[in-house]
């Protein structure tokens, strides 16, 4: 959160990361392993786990696969020597339910194996064998289900976004390979065509649940957890995520926060004292908020509003870049072109645009201010414009001017 939101440097980030391990939630959680490796005594579920089901109690989540998942949401350093050791213990002697697999070797689910890929990536462990046979199961329609075994022949989303989300973890550590990158490419493209929540057949939203938020997310999905999952991708946003985007832009509430939950179960996580629920909520809306201003700035802008880059000439910048390097990051639109006196055909007798902020993601301005901009001239790598831009809205990732001058730069 350091790193997203306030842009910490590098250092800094590094040096409260290394707390996570001895401070907190972190701490509590390297605790509570067992002396034989495991959480609560199972990989999966814990070994004396409640008839929760009949109980409707929600699943538990105090085993191995859940809290692993946790450390490496709260960002903890897979370097530390507490970790590496707890990690350890978890590769030497904890195993599946299913029919005592290691954990870093997988069981036979699809759902748990993408957990797992993405877990032994981020722990520094080998589970190239596990993803060699999550690409064999890999179903028709693009995506996984966990209910092969019991004949399922159509993916779900729960499934296909624990398994991309492995795939792209092992892709981004090891390059991948030719197999894995284009059915990570399928995968993808299931869910896209239902548009991140919608049955392919009738479009209609296939869970009402997966419109509310939540973290940890753990196995389920979530129309945020889509969203996530493709903005980690990095590619040109496709316009079929446009509607979800419109759904977590609907759920911010005036602070600026999402409106989100927690799922039920049992968890080492939540105390449930006032000030453990305090630290959770905060802990997710960081968590949210980082997803809803990168999405919304890198992915939704992209799709909805013209971004101003005029020189064709100079490599463009990732938005990422470009995101980085910007004091203000702005949403505006064009109100009025100011003509120069005398006929200056290079600048198309234009000497200054001035737009009306109507979004700000970065920086020390506010919705409505007016701000004036440098006509360029087609040659000097500012952007050029005209009274046809009148009314068009722009991205604009921007520096102040300098104190000599009142007009701002586009370029």
């Amino acid at each position: 959160m350091l790193r997203d939101l306030v842009h910490a440097p590098a250092e800094v980030v590094a040096v409260e990361r290394a707390r996570v391990a001895t401070e907190g939630w972190g701490s509590r959680l390297l605790s509570l392993q067992d002396e034989d490796g495991t959480w609560a005594g199972g990989a999966c579920f814990p070994a004396q786990s409640f008839n929760w089901r009949k109980d409707n109690r929600g699943q538990p989540w105090t085993s191995t696969l859940p809290t692993l998942q946790l450390l490496r949401d709260f960002g903890i350093d897979p370097r530390s020597e507490l970790v590496r050791r707890a990690v350890a213990l978890v590769r030497d002697n904890c195993r599946w339910e299913h029919a005592g697999q290691s954990f870093f070797n997988g069981e036979v689910e699809p759902c748990i194996n993408g957990r797992t890929v993405s877990l032994g990536i981020y722990f520094g462990q080998d589970v190239d064998g596990v993803v060699a046979r999550l690409l064999t199961e890999q179903l028709d329609d693009g995506g996984w289900n966990c209910e092969v075994e019991n004949g399922s022949v159509r993916s779900s989303f729960a499934t296909t976004i624990n398994v991309l989300e492995g795939l792209l973890a092992h892709e981004r550590a090891t390059g991948g390979s030719v197999e894995s990158i284009a059915a990570r490419h399928r995968g993808e493209e299931y869910l896209l065509e239902r548009k991140l929540m919608r049955r392919k057949s009738t479009g209609e939203v296939v869970n009402p649940a997966w419109l509310q938020f939540s973290f940890p997310t753990r196995w389920h999905y979530d129309v945020l957890r889509g969203l996530e999952y493709f903005c980690l991708v990095g590619e040109v946003p496709d316009s079929r995520i446009a509607e979800a985007i419109d759904l977590l832009r609907s759920k911010q509430q005036p602070d600026g926060n999402p409106a989100a939950g927690t799922r039920s179960g049992r968890s080492a996580y939540s105390t449930g004292t006032k000030g453990s629920q305090r630290k959770g909520n905060l802990t997710m809306q960081l968590h949210l908020r980082r997803i809803i201003l990168f999405f919304l700035v890198i992915c939704f802008l992209c799709l909805r509003s013209t971004s101003a880059n005029a020189c064709v000439i100079l490599p463009r910048p990732t938005v990422l870049d470009e995101y980085e390097r910007a004091d203000v990051v702005i949403i505006a639109r064009v109100v009025s072109i100011e003509k120069t006196k005398e006929r200056d055909s290079m600048h198309l007798n234009v000497r200054s645009a001035t737009m009306v902020v109507q979004r700000v993601f970065k920086g020390n301005v506010k919705v409505q201010d007016a701000i004036s901009f440098q006509q360029g001239n087609g040659i000097d790598c500012l952007f050029t414009f005209d009274e046809n831009d009148i009314g068009t809205e722009y991205l604009l990732y921007l520096n102040p001017p300098e104190e000599a001058s009142d007009l701002w730069y586009v370029g």
